[in-house]
């Protein structure tokens, strides 16, 4: 299962236009994977609210990568401020091209 998120976020890293090198490091950054429930409020929101938005949406698109990319466009409070919300693709365009280390 871990090799398969490795390769479902390089797929939708690229499909973000995110540089094939910071890519490359990013996904090889992903280990181990570590998966555990969610107990953020934000967190759950906003996993109900892509939930949602996935069932609204898979009649009208059935590759993965462009549905993982439309998600990406949803407002989300998880990544967002306490008095804004956040664009998911946004985010992770700024994290991962311009860090700020």
């Amino acid at each position: 299962m871990e090799g398969n998120l490795r390769v479902a976020v390089g797929q939708l890293l690229l499909a973000l236009n995110i540089p094939p090198n910071i890519v490359r490091s990013e996904v090889g950054e992903m280990q181990p994977v570590m998966i555990a429930p969610a107990t953020n409020r934000r967190v759950l929101g906003s996993m109900n609210e892509l939930a949602f938005h996935l069932g609204v949406r898979q009649d009208q698109l059935s590759d993965p990568v462009d549905m993982a990319v439309s998600l990406s466009g949803i407002p989300m409070s998880a990544v967002g401020s306490k008095s804004h919300y956040g664009i998911p693709r946004d985010v992770a365009l700024d994290l991962l091209v311009n860090p700020r280390h």
